[in-house]
C-alpha cells in the first residue's frame, strides 16, 4: 500500500509541509525578517506549496471522485475536509503575501503548525479508508487512465515535489518502470519538473533554514543525467 501512487502523492505534500515548517521555525528563531530575499523566498516557496495543493485537490476532486463513484461510495467527508483545508490556505495566504522586512514570523509559524495539525490526518485517513476501497474496486490496469491523466494534466511543481519526496533513482528506475512510462519521458518531461521544484521550493526553504542564500543547496542527480 506504501507504495501506491496515491500515497506517493500524499508524501510530498507531506515533505513540503515539514520543510517550510522547519524553514518558519528558523526565521522564528532569528526574530524579524530582515532581507527582501527572504520575503521573496517565503512568498515564493507558499505559492509552490499552494499551486501543488490545490491541484492535488482538483485531482481527487475533479478526476479520482467521479471515477470511484462509479462502483462505491466514497466518503463525503473527505470532500467536506478539503473545503476546510481550503479556508486554512486563504488565511496563510494573506499572511504571506502581507510579510515584510520587519514583520516577524511567529503568528505565520503557528499558523502554519495549525495548517500541518489539519491536513496530516486528513491525509492519513484517505490512505486509511479511500485507497483501500480503491484497490479493492478496481484493478491497477482499470486506475492506469486516471493516474495518466494526473500526471500530465499537473502543474511542474506537483511532478517535481513527487519526484523528489520519492527520490530521483527511485522514480527512475521502480515507479516509471511499474507504471510503463519508457525511460525517455524523463528527458523530455520529469527532470525539468525535478529542476523547477529544487529552484522553487526546495532552494529557498534551505536558504531561509540556513539564514542566508546558499550556492546549492542539494546535490542534483540531474546534473549527472
Amino acid at each position: 500500500m506504501e507504495e501506491d501512487g496515491w500515497v506517493h502523492a500524499h508524501n510530498a505534500l507531506r515533505l513540503e509541509i515539514s520543510e517550510m515548517k522547519n524553514a518558519l521555525a528558523a526565521l522564528t528563531a532569528r526574530g524579524l525578517i530582515k532581507e527582501e530575499w527572504e520575503v521573496k523566498a517565503l512568498n515564493e516557496t507558499w505559492d509552490s506549496h499552494l499551486e501543488h495543493v490545490h491541484s492535488h485537490h482538483r485531482n481527487e476532486d475533479t478526476i479520482l471522485v467521479p471515477f470511484v463513484r462509479t462502483r462505491y461510495i466514497y466518503q463525503e467527508k473527505l470532500e467536506a475536509d478539503h473545503k476546510e483545508l481550503e479556508q486554512r490556505l486563504s488565511k496563510l495566504e494573506k499572511m504571506f503575501h502581507t510579510l515584510k522586512i520587519g514583520s516577524k514570523a511567529d503568528d505565520l509559524h503557528e499558523e502554519w503548525k495549525q495548517y500541518e495539525i489539519m491536513m496530516l490526518p486528513h491525509l492519513k485517513e484517505e490512505e486509511e479508508t479511500a485507497l483501500p476501497l480503491l484497490r479493492a474496486y478496481f484493478t491497477p490496469k482499470e486506475f492506469l487512465p486516471v493516474i495518466q491523466k494526473i500526471m500530465k494534466h499537473g502543474p511542474k511543481i506537483e511532478m517535481g515535489s513527487f519526484i523528489y519526496a520519492m527520490g530521483v533513482d527511485k522514480f527512475r528506475n521502480e515507479f516509471m518502470k511499474n507504471e510503463g512510462i519508457p525511460g525517455f519521458v524523463w528527458f523530455v518531461d520529469f527532470k525539468a519538473k525535478y529542476k523547477y521544484f529544487l529552484k522553487k521550493f526546495h532552494q529557498n526553504v534551505e536558504n531561509l533554514k540556513a539564514g542566508k542564500p546558499i550556492k546549492k543547496a542539494h546535490h542534483d542527480p540531474c546534473s549527472i543525467m
